[in-house]
């Protein structure tokens, strides 16, 4: 699972309070609190082990956490702890927030998937590396809480050829006569080649390209490129990207292949989490 260090959690809470609650401080309120923090509606849980980290940084004794990657129902408790309310009141919107944009893009996630596997139990759902600037650590989290995988974590993982690539390097009949050196260049690494119609994929399956990611192929496209290059290759690893959504993801899903990439599962409404505060003594 996704780790965060010390010094970025430190760094999340500076973002909010770089001095002191100073609507708390004036009002000279003290005493403790139980702080509970419960699902307003059904969701798949996420970075509430981050939250819990910030509650630990103001002294909060952890009563109860729901691990990342849980279904919970409506009304459930996903974190509580108590303490100092003072403490609390400071950090207690840290971690809602935390919780509610992980969660909510970690539910929608597990829908996507779900809707997917319905059709095609061994498709793999995957997201691009179009996360949202300064927030991808906690968006992959979300991603892989919702049952989802990574197509790419950045440049330096995957070898992934681009149609700007293959101008650059000379066009589409050049890289058919370099497979072969790119192949024994990229040695234990797979290379995935993007390409924008039927021809380009079959040329490229033939010459030795073991994985293929079809670009905003319509799903009639799709199905008729998988059978087309599963007679060519019937190991071909094929994916398909571009304008993939809930509302289209079961037809895709029925065409065959190995696995969808998005990028609109980034795009997720919050979930509803509630924070209640009870006084202790």
């Amino acid at each position: 699972m996704i780790y965060f260090s010390c010094e970025e959690i430190d760094k999340l809470i500076s973002d909010d309070l770089a001095y002191s609650d100073l609507t708390t401080d004036i009002l000279d309120i003290d005493g403790d609190c139980k702080l509970e923090f419960i699902a307003r509606q059904d969701l798949v849980v996420c970075a509430s082990e981050e939250a819990k980290s910030v509650l630990k940084r103001f002294d909060l004794k952890i009563e109860t956490l729901v691990p990342s990657g849980s279904f919970v129902n409506k009304g459930q408790l996903l974190l509580s702890a108590y303490g100092n309310f003072k403490n609390a009141q400071s950090c207690y919107r840290i971690c809602s927030n935390l919780m509610e944009h992980a969660s909510g893009l970690a539910t929608k996630t597990r829908n996507f998937v779900e809707l997917a596997k319905s059709q095609n139990p061994s498709i793999r759902v995957a997201t691009t590396r179009k996360t949202f600037p300064f927030a991808k650590k906690l968006s992959i989290k979300a991603i892989l809480s919702g049952g989802a995988s990574v197509h790419r974590l950045g440049l330096s993982e995957s070898i992934l050829i681009f149609k700007e690539h293959i101008v650059f390097m000379g066009g589409f009949e050049k890289l058919l006569t370099k497979v072969d050196e790119i192949k024994r260049k990229a040695y234990d690494k797979t290379v995935c080649v993007e390409v924008e119609n039927l021809d380009e994929a079959i040329y490229l399956a033939k010459a030795g390209i073991e994985f293929l990611q079809l670009d905003k192929f319509d799903i009639e496209k799709t199905k008729q490129a998988t059978e087309s290059l599963r007679k060519i290759n019937n190991s071909i690893k094929i994916a398909v990207a571009g304008g993939i959504n809930d509302s289209n993801v079961v037809e895709y899903a029925k065409t065959g292949v190995d696995s969808i990439v998005t990028s609109w599962l980034y795009f997720a409404k919050p979930a509803d989490i509630g924070v209640k505060f009870t006084k202790i003594g």
